[in-house]
């Protein structure tokens, strides 16, 4: 059996604790995971994420979240993943690449991205030559619409503008996500703005209404986001979200950044010219999907598929009800958002299979539920890493334990070395940086008898979720 506790799988430990404790059917594991689950990705991919990650020196994270973005993409709404007869999802993946600067985010995501703006590229040329031949008749009937792949910074009418004349869907793909999250506090219809994009995730209905001209209307639309975050502004955004916009987010925080590798020799650091060749058919691929007469292939959950789907459901949600005004929010809003964010990584793990010419396109099976479900844990352990939710132990748990005990939110370094957790004032400040690099709180300087003294402050909303 596997357990559905808050942080831990240990059912000894949660029934001690007094926890609830929902059970589901072995081999569902739902623990978070803190590595990448490079099973999921298909050789091609791998290969690209792989090489990608080595050429910019960054985490594979990075390169791993943005290849989803990439996948979803290309296929767009030309295919849906079918849970029952009033519940379709498209691709849609929401990806924050989140970091320092100089992490390696932005090179990442334009190396996995490349194939989308080589297609983009072409719809542009295409619409020049139509719009030549359209003016070479004299302008004789409507001018030539300019089909979209992707955008970098748009309005949210103009987004709608997009979506409405796009044949799959659209890309936005902002540099920094800070801008497009700013822009709901920048323009003055900023909370229409930020409904029109809660309701673009849910794949709702779109109309938006003018007074100097006519509306537009678009029924369904797959609209993806995908970019940049630092680290320190994501908690910011995170405070200020009341609506759930954050849930709504994949978050790539790989935390630890390699470090550079020294040039050897006077090779190509680069790509490497086949893996990258393999990762643009495999892209080109999905991009050559179209819908039919009838609307997207439709690939519906197959028995198995559908079992597995419905018992983790049940365990996330029950989850969700228990920890709900008890849990940490960054954390209780994501897996509430399970069913959605695991059909479209479900159906994405389809879709790389498809790709790279491993089976065909006619249902979601088991195994894509099981590698949705395993993305779905690498970014719920990357959100509870990012906002300091993360199992941690060593020092910087015996920290946490000591201040568990004693109800303090507030530790001296002279605390620990009294308790024997550091050896001196050094090693007691090294692990308050480390407690501190987790995001479990803060290191102030105090001022006291006219010297200066570092002492460890504890985010209250954090400590007691701690799993250490």
């Amino acid at each position: 059996m596997v357990v559905f506790t808050v942080y831990t799988d240990s059912i000894s430990e949660c029934q001690a604790e007094g926890k609830h404790v929902v059970q589901i059917p072995g081999g569902l594991d739902a623990k978070p995971l803190t590595d990448v689950p490079l099973e999921v990705f298909p050789d091609t991919f791998r290969a690209m994420i792989l090489a990608v990650s080595e050429a910019v020196d960054g985490p594979v994270g990075y390169a791993a979240a943005a290849c989803l973005s990439a996948v979803a993409t290309a296929a767009g709404g030309s295919v849906e993943v079918v849970a029952n007869r009033t519940w379709r999802r498209f691709p849609v993946l929401w990806v924050a690449l989140v970091g320092r600067p100089g992490d390696g985010k932005t090179p990442a995501t334009a190396m996995m991205l490349k194939p989308l703006l080589r297609e983009e590229e072409r719809l542009y040329r295409q619409w020049r030559d139509s719009v030549d031949e359209w003016e070479s008749r004299g302008e004789d009937g409507p001018k030539p619409v300019r089909r979209r792949l992707m955008a970098d910074d748009a309005t949210a009418e103009a987004v709608v503008q997009l979506l409405g004349e796009s044949e799959k869907g659209l890309l936005l793909a902002p540099d920094e996500l800070s801008q497009w999250y700013r822009s709901f506090a920048s323009y003055k219809s900023t909370q229409k703005d930020r409904s029109f994009y809660l309701k673009a995730w849910s794949e709702s209905p779109i109309v938006v209404d003018r007074v100097a001209r006519a509306g537009n209307f678009v029924p369904r639309h797959c609209l993806g986001v995908v970019g940049s975050l630092q680290d320190d502004l994501i908690q910011e955004l995170a405070g200020h979200d009341d609506d759930g916009l954050i849930d709504r987010m994949l978050l790539a925080y790989p935390g630890r950044v390699p470090e550079p590798h020294p040039p050897i020799g006077d090779g190509d650091d680069g790509v490497p010219e086949g893996v990258e060749r393999a990762y643009d058919k495999a892209i080109g691929r999905l991009l050559d999907l179209k819908s039919g007469e009838n609307g997207p292939l439709t690939l519906p959950l197959s028995r198995g598929a559908r079992s597995v789907f419905r018992w983790l459901q049940y365990g996330y949600k029950s989850q969700a009800r228990t920890l709900d005004g008890e849990g940490p929010g960054e954390d209780i809003g994501f897996i509430a958002k399970f069913g959605d964010h695991v059909l479209r990584l479900s159906l994405v793990a389809k879709l790389m299979r498809y790709a790279s010419g491993e089976e065909g396109l006619t249902e979601i099976d088991e195994a894509s539920v099981r590698s949705g479900h395993d993305l779905f844990r690498w970014f719920r352990g990357q959100r509870l890493a990012l906002f300091g939710l993360q199992k941690v132990g060593g020092k910087v748990g015996r920290l946490v334990r000591w201040a568990r005990r004693r109800g303090a939110t507030v530790v001296s370094a002279r605390s620990l070395t009294t308790s024997r957790i550091a050896r001196s004032s050094d090693e007691a400040i090294s692990i308050f940086r480390q407690a501190e690099a987790l995001g479990f709180g803060s290191v102030v300087e105090r001022k006291e008898n006219n010297g200066t003294y570092l002492d460890f402050h504890f985010d209250p909303n954090k400590l007691e979720f701690i799993d250490i």
